[in-house]
């Protein structure tokens, strides 16, 4: 049976854990989705269900596949219930102790062929096979924000996946509608190299009072075609995501790197974007 056509595992029910289960829910895939937070569950599988019928006005997806993936869609917090799958997300916060962890953690509960991919978007894939034990099947699979809508993602090899698993989650991403663009390991990977370079100097640019917030995320959106200015955009990531990002790639990277005061001062204050109604931009309740 292909990949697609069995359970597919998510770990990690936040804002790319959930952005990930909307787009194989639409897909009519069966999602086994695990979260830390079981209170919050029952608010989490109705917003996936307004999502779809969202998706379903603007025809983005098709009736019979959402009602299947609405039906057959289990949020938990147990690792167990992912004994099925045969590909499995993981999408956890940006820490390698904490991926580690939870890799060792999962391995009881794996099929014998089950594939792990991770979502990580700055920490080493290589580095997180190794950890893991499972690097003959393990590889990284970036998807972009807004996880549920965007076209593309980043196929991460490292040098101990099989060809076999390699051609499987190509299959996979090409099921759910994804571009996938192949890239050996390296810091930031392709998008998140060049996106947080485009972040930093855009805060530094206001932190020198050059231009506002406004006036840069115009610039950006009018004079290159981006749909997002940068500042918007980092206040969508989430600001203290950024910051992590930052973190991790200027000690690999270097200064080009270095997180800017203004950044840090606003993550200190607890200002993370759109998630805490302010950021580089205030959103109100």
């Amino acid at each position: 049976m292909e990949a697609w056509n069995t359970p597919v595992g998510i770990i990690g029910a936040g804002m790319m854990g959930a952005g990930i289960a909307q787009r194989l829910v639409e897909s009519g895939i069966t999602v086994i989705l695990v979260g830390r937070d079981s209170q919050k569950f029952g608010a989490l599988r109705l917003t996936l269900a307004q999502n779809a019928k969202l998706s379903l006005r603007r025809k983005r997806a098709e009736a019979g596949a959402i009602e299947r993936g609405l039906a057959d869609l289990v949020i938990t917090d147990d690792l167990k219930r992912l004994n099925g799958c045969g590909i499995i997300l993981e999408a956890i916060a940006e820490d390698l102790t904490a991926k580690v962890s939870l890799y060792k953690s999962l391995q009881p509960h794996l099929k014998a062929d089950a594939i792990l991919c991770t979502n990580t978007s700055s920490l080493s894939v290589k580095d997180l096979a190794r950890e893991s034990g499972l690097a003959e099947r393990f590889l990284g699979l970036h998807f972009m924000n807004p996880a549920a809508t965007s076209p593309m993602a980043e196929l991460i090899r490292q040098p101990g996946v099989s060809p076999e698993h390699l051609d499987t989650v190509r299959a996979f991403a090409k099921g759910i509608g994804l571009t996938l663009v192949e890239l050996e390991d390296t810091p930031g990977f392709i998008v998140n190299r060049l996106l947080m370079a485009m972040i930093v100097q855009a805060v530094n640019l206001l932190q020198a009072n050059v231009a506002s917030t406004e006036a840069i995320d115009t610039a950006m959106r009018l004079g290159c075609a981006h749909p997002l200015g940068p500042l918007a955009l980092a206040d969508m990531i989430g600001l203290d995501v950024v910051l992590a990002e930052l973190e991790e790639l200027h000690g690999k990277l270097g200064e080009s790197y270095a997180p800017p005061a203004r950044l840090q001062k606003l993550v200190a204050a607890g200002h993370l974007g759109r998630k805490t109604g302010r950021g580089f931009l205030s959103y109100g309740k």
